[in-house]
């Protein structure tokens, strides 16, 4: 839930400093940075 506030929250200030553009540049790159740490993640023997 957390995520969630950060996420927006970030999102949010990045639209307003910059663009809506830059807000959803940056929303597809915590996605990636996500998926990565995801794949780092061992898996249960």
């Amino acid at each position: 839930k957390i995520g969630i506030v950060i996420g927006m929250t970030i999102f949010a200030v990045v639209d307003q400093i910059a663009s809506m553009r830059s807000a959803i540049l940056f929303l597809f790159v915590f996605f990636l940075l996500g998926i990565v740490l995801l794949f780092k993640v061992p898996e249960k023997a």
